[in-house]
């Protein structure tokens, strides 16, 4: 919140930048900024802690752009370096110098970004024509310094950004050794939203008595978010995101993967059922990440799946929501990728899904960074349906006053439409009006009714009572009197796996296993690798299902996704009428209702599958001695090889 009692008149800046805040909209200054801009302006050295979003760029920017233009006064003409700013990301480097030339509109100040990944000939053509402002990330500026093409001479003002991501990242001696190369007089600028040890070694080694400014009052960089976490077993956390995202169908959401094919293949899952999202990892090239960022700040996708590395140094005010699809290496990782949201002073929230194996380390991370983190459970279909009928009144119920020009006219348009269609009274307005509001809710797949489905998932129903943590401890009635514990790990499981499909929990109500192996690992009935029964049939769970025969599985890396998205794209068969899937390891098992069943092997005798064509066929009923399904099949059945000899 900004301190109303102080303007950035009141802070020192020259006329010119004054004007331009004005220009840019700027009432008054955030605390970072109220706080570090007169010790900057004085020339002191600063450690600045701060969260993310809360204006550090205009808060070393500012003073920053006012001493390197005093400095060309007193001694003008020269093309040495008169600052240099520091950050981990060629995403970042580009946002500040975008946000530095906006400030510094009219000072006639020249500025150069240098970052890996991109061709040096125009960096290096810029280093020669000289840029008293130079922004960059540190492998690439080490690099031009061993070329002997950047000289460091003479820099007058050092600002080192997100210093903790530098650790992160690995570059904190690529830092040290830029330091090094800086004249001793020179001032320094340290930001990070937290302090690890290795920084504070640096600010106290290489600052010289500077002057510490922590706006949260040493308080976690993240109080400010809403932070929540949700129980999910790992084989569910693709449907649990789908219905955070489903419950809030406007906002704009960040979600974080571990690996870059973790974050291709939640894209491409949340894809096929209907939510619009992008990959954002290092297989992109720097064009292709740069139009990924620009569609989600233009608001032309509105869920983004990234990697950490990917994800560093990401500015976008209006992200509302970040979802840990997979759970940081450590709370440091964490603090920096909920702290994308909750930018500049607005509302944010993370949600962290958290499988039962990953309990403990995600306590470890609550009690390191005594946060307050409330358990959720998944939105209901009922909770959806509120949602999005709450998101399309909200979109036609716009206030007319507030639309564009081109709304506007438009409006004017359709009430003549209306009025003409209405004037022989063959039909009311509330009418027109409710059929008009039927059609729109088909076309965006809101449901209309209110007996939508109120109960939650299988698998979020095993447990009773929320978990929240409280200043990182669990924080429960204990029922049972005793000491409270965090629920065990789920048994690691050996073969086959019982998955749900995308509205369906595999497991049974204490979290085992309904069919498929047991404990073990031996199997209980179903079939085996080669589709042949062994021991039984395991009968689909549903009342009027039947079960379909792939025979492609887990040494394929399917999912129940993939059989999900091949089956509703192939026979227009809604992927929630699709019921219990078991994937093996060479088989799979589908259970759908008798007639949609039907309609699909009617349509379709082969899926295409992850690029390959898989058959599909009618599994064999209990005690059922005959052929497999109604279609033909040369060679032996399967599960019986031809004897050798």
């Amino acid at each position: 919140m900004s301190d109303t009692t102080t303007t950035f008149a009141d802070l020192g800046l020259p006329d010119g930048l004054l004007a331009n805040l004005d220009e840019l909209g700027f009432e008054a200054p955030t605390p970072i900024q109220a706080a570090a801009i007169p010790t900057l302006l004085s020339g002191k050295d600063l450690i600045g802690r701060a969260r993310t979003g809360s204006g550090k760029t205009a808060a070393f920017g500012l003073p920053l752009l006012a001493r390197v233009a005093a400095s060309l006064q007193e001694e003008p003409g020269g093309d040495s370096i008169r600052a240099l700013i520091l950050a981990p990301t060629r995403e970042l480097a580009l946002q500040v110098t975008d946000a530095l030339r906006q400030l510094g509109e009219g000072m006639g100040l020249s500025m150069l970004t240098v970052y890996g990944g991109a061709s040096y000939t125009p960096q290096l053509r810029g280093l020669r024509r000289g840029a008293p402002i130079v922004v960059g990330t540190p492998g690439r500026l080490l690099d031009l310094l061993e070329r002997g093409a950047l000289q460091l001479g003479g820099v007058r003002v050092f600002v080192l950004d997100e210093a903790d991501e530098m650790l992160q990242m690995g570059f904190i001696d690529d830092v040290e050794r830029l330091l090094d190369q800086t004249p001793e007089g020179r001032q320094v600028a340290l930001f990070s939203a937290t302090m690890p040890p290795a920084i504070a070694r640096i600010a106290e080694e290489k600052l010289r008595d500077p002057e510490t400014v922590s706006v949260d009052g040493g308080r976690p960089a993240t109080d400010h978010i809403a932070q929540r976490w949700m129980a999910v077993p790992q084989q569910h956390k693709a449907e649990a995101l789908w219905r955070l995202l489903q419950a809030d169908p406007d906002e704009a959401t960040l979600v974080f993967c571990r690996t870059k094919a973790g974050c291709d293949e939640v894209v491409e899952t949340m894809s096929r059922h209907g939510v619009d999202a992008l990959a954002l990892h290092g297989d992109l090239n720097q064009s292709a990440r740069e139009q990924v960022l620009a569609r989600l700040r233009d608001e032309r996708v509105r869920v983004v799946v990234a990697t950490d590395v990917a994800a560093r140094g990401l500015d976008v005010e209006h992200l509302g929501h970040v979802v840990n699809f997979d759970l940081p290496d450590n709370a440091e990782v964490y603090t920096h990728r909920i702290g994308r949201t909750g930018r500049a002073g607005r509302a944010g929230k993370a949600t962290t899904l958290v499988a039962s194996s990953h309990w403990r380390r995600f306590l470890g991370m609550a009690q390191h960074l005594r946060a307050d983190v409330d358990e959720i459970r998944p939105p209901s279909d009922g909770a959806i349906a509120d949602a999005q009928r709450a998101a399309l009144f909200a979109a036609i119920t716009q206030d007319p006053e507030e639309a564009s020009e081109f709304d506007a006219a438009r409006l004017a348009v359709a009430r003549r439409w209306i009025a003409e269609a209405t004037e022989d009274g063959s039909m009311e307005v509330a009418e027109l009006a409710a059929l008009a509001l039927i059609r729109l809710a088909d076309v965006r797949g809101v449901a209309l009714l209110a007996d939508v489905e109120r109960a939650l998932p299988d698998w979020a129903t095993d447990r009773a009572g929320p978990r929240n943590l409280r200043a990182g401890k669990l924080d429960r009635p204990n029922q049972g009197g005793g000491r409270e514990r965090p629920e065990r790990p789920e048994r690691p499981q050996r073969g086959g796996h019982d998955h749900g499909g995308p509205d369906r929990g595999g497991y049974d109500d204490r979290g085992g296993q309904r069919g498929g192996y047991d404990d073990r690992g031996g199997q209980r009935g179903g079939y085996d690798d080669r589709g042949g029964q062994r021991g039984g049939y395991d009968a689909p769970s549903d009342e009027g299902h039947v079960e379909l025969f792939l025979p492609v599985g887990e040494n394929r890396r399917v999912t129940p996704a993939d059989l999900v998205g091949a089956i509703a794209s192939a026979a227009d068969i809604p992927g929630r009428a699709i019921g219990k899937i078991r994937i093996h390891d060479k088989v799979s098992f589908v259970a759908m209702p008798e007639e949609l069943a039907q309609q699909l092997l009617e349509r379709v005798e082969a899926l295409q599958i992850r690029g390959m064509k898989v058959a599909v066929l009618r599994a064999r009923a209990p005690n059922d001695n005959g052929p497999r399904n109604e279609r033909p099949r040369r060679g032996p059945p399967p599960g019986r090889g031809r004897r050798r000899g």
